[in-house]
């Protein structure tokens, strides 16, 4: 985005939905939902983060989300990456994984629609029709990931 090789929504969306099918929306969905079926799974995470920003990103995310977390509910608050984190929290609270599953994809989206919105000509009505458009996309990784396991980790999205 900031280097120019996405510069209007329908590029945005396009590069987007590739992150959250192959990228890192899946590898992190997939990983959510082994966290949360009890699998030891963070040092995994962990070495799957392919650059020092998003290692960097995913930590703290994740070491913000679990001190948050331990602070309101008592769960662990290990530095651990984002989703392993989130994973961990949606077992010990007891929520639906499912959903739990889906809203953390949503989140991982708006996130980046959220920077684009910055970096790039695209306003914040834009940035929602881009959201929007990703639902089938989100829907269809979360499902994946119900089914998935660790095994089945992999990503081809630069």
């Amino acid at each position: 985005m900031a280097g120019g090789d996405v510069s209007t929504a329908a590029e945005l969306e396009r590069w987007l939905g590739d992150v959250v099918r192959f990228g890192a929306g899946r590898s992190d969905a997939i990983l959510l939902v082994a966290a949360a079926r009890g699998e030891d799974c963070a040092a995994l995470a962990e070495a799957l983060t392919p650059s020092a920003e998003r290692h960097l990103e995913t930590m703290a995310q994740g070491q913000a989300f679990a001190e948050t977390a331990a602070a309101l509910h008592g769960t662990p608050a290990d530095p651990v990456p984002h989703p392993i984190a989130f994973g961990r929290a949606v077992a010990a609270l007891h929520l639906p994984l499912r959903p739990a599953t889906a809203l953390y994809l949503h989140g991982f989206a708006a996130n980046l629609i959220s920077a684009a919105i910055r970096f790039m000509p695209l306003g914040q009505t834009e940035g929602q029709r881009v959201l929007l458009a990703l639902i089938p996309a989100l829907e269809a990784v979360t499902d994946d990931a119900m089914g998935a396991t660790l095994d089945t980790l992999g990503s081809a999205a630069f």
